[in-house]
């Protein structure tokens, strides 16, 4: 399938045990760290909404964060596990101990909106 593609060789090799998918091509591509990005482009200040999908990537991701010191007031993250129609929870156990709430869900996606921002909006 030319369309899937990960960061995570694991994640990769079981694609490929799972459903047969190939791999086709692996390429090493420079990447940044999501502070390195805020840092760069945004002067180290979230903008108010981060969409993020990381194949596979997202929870360590959102773990590099200091929520501390600037955080998205709305966050969309792919939640469904691939293949499966089951939202893994990890990913909004760990974002709702950092005091966000989840009011709005697809069978795939998952928004998340900063408790505070949640309140003011009502």
């Amino acid at each position: 399938n030319p369309y899937l593609n990960t960061c995570i060789r694991e994640e990769a090799l079981s694609l490929v045990n799972r459903f047969g998918y190939q791999i086709t091509d692996i390429r090493r591509i420079p990447v940044l760290t999501i502070n390195q990005i805020l840092e760069q482009y945004c002067q180290s200040q979230f903008p108010d909404i981060l969409d993020l999908d990381m194949e596979g990537m997202d929870l360590e991701i959102l773990s590099q964060i200091d929520f501390s010191s600037s955080s998205p007031k709305i966050i969309v993250l792919e939640t469904v596990q691939f293949g499966s129609v089951r939202k893994n929870p990890a990913a909004k156990d760990f974002l709702e101990k950092q005091g966000y709430i989840a009011p709005y869900e697809t069978p795939i996606n998952t928004l998340f909106v900063r408790r505070d921002c949640w309140k003011k909006m009502l």
